[in-house]
């Protein structure tokens, strides 16, 4: 099975597609606290469509 092609994004749909990565960003935030390298992984793991594994403690 091949992967779907990456069609190019224009200006607004590039716009669109940062200011959802900012907004889940901030919301990701709001529960991982001081964790920007891990919420920089998980929003790669789901715009890749993968999967995550959060370990620690809860809230760190």
């Amino acid at each position: 099975m091949n992967p779907p092609a990456m069609l190019p994004l224009d200006d607004a749909q590039a716009r669109h597609a940062a200011e959802s990565i900012g907004r889940l960003r901030r919301a990701l935030q709001g529960v991982l606290f001081g964790q920007n390298d891990l919420i920089d992984l998980v929003i790669v793991g789901v715009l890749a469509r993968g999967h995550v594994l959060l370990e620690g403690l809860p809230g760190l």
